[in-house]
């Protein structure tokens, strides 16, 4: 993704509206190209904060896209001061969380560019972090496929929540949406998700909107760490469920796969 598209996406880190970025001339009083005027302006936003600023502030604006090629512009510092931070690697579409001399890696996605997938591109971004856990937005932005003469494309647009947990080297997926149509609502939730830790793990109590469907919703789950086939894992119940039903409905996101 181009750097104007990506100052788009950061909310125009740079100052200066994309509307801005797309009038200017190819030429311009610096004798820098538009292009590398926009993405200085980024790297000197993000290595001011990097040195100074706030965790959320390091986290908070950056998008990690799958089509980047440096380094630094494929990870995030959760927590500067525990070392702890999120990377990605789309040449084999997984995604890692570092700390100290600890690394857990997942099976987040394809690797960048994969034909015949839904979503050969996508970014990662953080909606929360604290000591060890994050809660990570996974997007696939509109892609269009399987087009035939006479016949007109499939789409797919996909949001993904994630729970990242320290404790049990665990991925869980709090909640998927998919639009798959070109006209549709976008199929981010109103509200974020809301995860707050409690003894031996955490509790979501989620009310939002459900774009694609125009209807509200509510998702309380619980997250436990317990053994199971003495593995430590984080275990999901549905608190919304009936009594014998709590592992359905809201817990059938399942885990992202660990690499061991």
């Amino acid at each position: 993704m181009n750097i104007f598209l990506k100052l788009c996406w950061l909310g125009g880190l740079a100052g200066v509206s994309c509307s801005v970025y797309a009038d200017m001339p190819s030429n311009t009083a610096t004798g820098e190209a538009p292009a590398a005027i926009a993405e200085r302006k980024v790297r000197e936003r993000e290595e001011k904060i990097l040195k100074s600023g706030t965790d959320k502030q390091r986290w908070a604006d950056k998008i990690l896209f799958s089509d980047s090629k440096k380094i630094q512009d494929l990870e995030i510092f959760l927590l500067k001061s525990e070392n702890f931070k999120m990377q990605l690697q789309p040449q084999f579409g997984r995604l890692l969380f570092i700390q100290g001399k600890k690394t857990d890696a997942f099976d987040a996605a394809v690797p960048h560019g994969t034909k015949n997938n839904v979503c050969p591109e996508y970014q990662f971004s953080v909606i929360h972090a604290e000591p060890g856990m994050a809660v990570i937005r996974k997007t696939c932005p509109g892609f269009e496929f399987d087009a035939k003469p006479g016949k007109e494309a499939k789409f797919h647009l996909e949001v993904n929540y994630f729970l990242y947990d320290e404790a049990t080297s665990s991925l869980t997926v709090l909640w998927r949406n998919v639009q798959t149509s070109k006209d549709g609502a976008y199929p981010e939730p109103k509200t974020l998700p809301k995860i707050h830790k409690i003894e031996n793990g955490y509790e979501m109590n989620w009310n939002t909107l459900n774009p694609v469907y125009n209807k509200k919703f509510h998702i309380r789950t619980r997250y436990t760490s317990e053994k199971v086939n003495g593995q430590l894992q984080l275990v999901c119940r549905d608190l919304t469920a009936p009594k014998g039903e709590e592992f359905g409905v809201n817990c059938e996101y399942g885990q992202i796969p660990r690499i061991p």
